[in-house]
């Protein structure tokens, strides 16, 4: 809303203005009146109205005066007048009034003058906003320009940077800090605007440089530019969803925000808001391996680079990692297999390479894994497709993560699909799930569902292919891994009856004494004498 000041010295007059048109209707509020000169004066320098409507005869002194006295403030002024007026509205519109109206207003004229000064305010203030915009764009890449200069020319340098950092409003005796955040996006132009109605409360700069869009922050803290960020990005998501909600196109919604990065450089001193862009713009170069964090800091990154979680699972070389993975296809050990993707994601993040080193090593890893168990199982091959859906994903996916997830799944598909090749073959890799798995809560209804079969026939064919049913073949190869534990480990008795499966520890008690003919204690005390005796 533009803002209007009322100055007249007749108090039914200024209410008749306040009524004669609907004000918000046309872009303004009124903010404030004034009844003589001085008072005027006063007002507009305090509430700095963008409309003054002012009487040209006014006690204490003309309106005339009054635009004098006020000519610093950026008020725009429309005179009211009287017939006999004429001369003093003449020498008014010499001293840039916006036209003048006599006395008593007719709301038409009234709504055509004001309509056309608050076309010319905004015609001013994008004017204005753009002139500033390409200034601060010359600056920042003057700054960029001799940022790691030495010391030739110091002085030029030292005075240019000076005025750059000025119209940047970087004033080093009242700035103390500065950083400076770079978003990318597939469209800049609709970026930026977006970016200027975000930020249209502040004076922030916001200009577009190297392809990206940058923001400096002076005024607040790293946490709280770090949350303005993150809200512009959930703002920008939203927009798309209003934007998307009547095309067709929902389904990519959670994804819509895909080609908006954003990286936050440290603060530092003014003078090096270059070094501050320097690390947002490599910070931003690590998006890659940072699916769902919505602005990427130092401390994001210091947070995430940790140590893997499973150091022990690629101790071979690289090129032994597609006979691991395919090991654990063909065992069909689903844990195994998101575990090995799971590091190899910790692995790559914790590398150093580039994403396009990652993208060729998962190229190579997916195709080398699938030559494999190709190779032991052609039959394969035609269930499982060709290898275009997949290396396609690994190239076009924007994260590390998204791709990671999408060869899992084609590795798991792998598994599922050799499960489904024969019934003897389907059965041996039944039984080695089985003894993989033997910890997990395992049911012939959760074997049928993974291995796509009727559980009834599984538990017919288990009896036939093991000469015992399932659950007495579950229950041997828990009590065998138990007696183990029992004589290798110092864990206690209710530990490994978890370990090995079974939340009660009573049950496990009696299944260990069936099968085993004693209790777990005394069979860890008779294993315990017969080995001193050995020794």
């Amino acid at each position: 809303m533009l803002k209007v000041l009322i100055v007249d010295d007749e108090p039914i007059i200024r209410a008749g203005i306040r009524r004669v048109i609907d004000w918000e209707k046309y872009g303004y509020e009124i903010c404030g009146e004034a009844e003589d000169g001085i008072g005027a004066v006063q007002a507009v320098r305090l509430l700095r109205p963008d409309l003054t409507l002012l009487d040209i005869r006014l006690p204490g002194m003309s309106g005339i005066d009054v635009m004098r006295e006020t000519a610093d403030c950026p008020t725009k002024f429309l005179i009211l007048s009287g017939y006999m007026d004429f001369e003093y509205a003449c020498q008014a519109l010499n001293m840039g009034a916006k036209g003048y109206i006599v006395k008593p207003l007719e709301e038409e004229i009234l709504i055509e003058k004001i309509t056309d000064i608050a076309e010319e305010i905004s015609r001013f203030a994008e004017q204005e906003k753009w002139n500033n915009r390409e200034a601060q764009c010359l600056a920042f890449a003057r700054i960029m320009e001799n940022h790691g200069k030495t010391a030739d020319a110091a002085a030029t340098i030292v005075k240019t940077t000076a005025v750059d950092l000025d119209r940047l409003h970087l004033n080093h005796t009242l700035c103390i800090r500065a950083q400076v955040a770079v978003l990318s996006y597939a469209d800049l132009g609709v970026l930026e605007k977006e970016l200027r109605s975000f930020f249209s409360n502040s004076r922030r700069p916001i200009f577009p440089y190297k392809n990206l869009m940058v923001i400096l922050f002076t005024d607040v803290s790293e946490d709280t530019a770090k949350r303005f960020l993150e809200k512009f990005y959930d703002n920008l998501l939203l927009e798309r969803i209003r934007a998307k909600k009547n095309t067709g196109a929902l389904r990519s919604i959670a994804y819509s925000n895909e080609s908006l990065l954003i990286a936050l450089g440290t603060r530092l001193p003014p003078k090096d808001i270059g070094e501050s862009f320097l690390i947002a713009e490599q910070l931003l170069s690590r998006a890659f391996f940072y699916r769902g964090v919505k602005c990427l800091c130092m401390d994001a990154l210091s947070r995430n680079e940790t140590t893997p979680s499973y150091p022990g699972l690629f101790k071979n070389a690289d090129a032994m990692r597609s006979e691991e993975l395919g090991a654990f296809i063909q065992i069909i050990d689903t844990e195994k297999i998101c575990g090995f993707f799971k590091t190899f994601e910790e692995q790559c993040v914790l590398s150093g390479k580039t994403s396009r080193e990652i993208r060729e090593e998962c190229i190579s890893l997916i195709l080398e894994t699938r030559n494999i168990v190709i190779s032991k199982f052609p039959s394969l091959k035609a269930s499982i497709g060709n290898s275009k859906k997949i290396l396609d994903a690994i190239m076009e996916r924007r994260y590390l993560a998204d791709i990671v997830d999408e060869m899992t799944r084609d590795c798991l598909n792998m598994s599922h699909r050799l499960a489904c090749l024969s019934a003897d073959g389907s059965f041996r890799r039944i039984i080695s799930y089985v003894k993989n798995n033997y910890a997990q809560n395992l049911s012939l209804k959760t074997l049928g569902q993974l291995f796509h079969h009727n559980y009834a026939y599984l538990g017919k064919r288990f009896k036939e292919y093991t000469g015992r049913s399932f659950h007495t073949y579950l229950d041997i190869l828990r009590v065998d891994a138990a007696k183990e534990m029992l004589t290798s480990s110092k864990m206690k008795v209710y530990e490994i009856s978890s370990a090995v499966g079974y939340a009660n520890t009573d049950y496990f008690y009696s299944k260990f004494r069936k099968y085993a003919g004693e209790s777990p204690m005394e069979y860890k005390r008779r294993h315990a004498k017969t080995k001193d005796k050995g020794q």
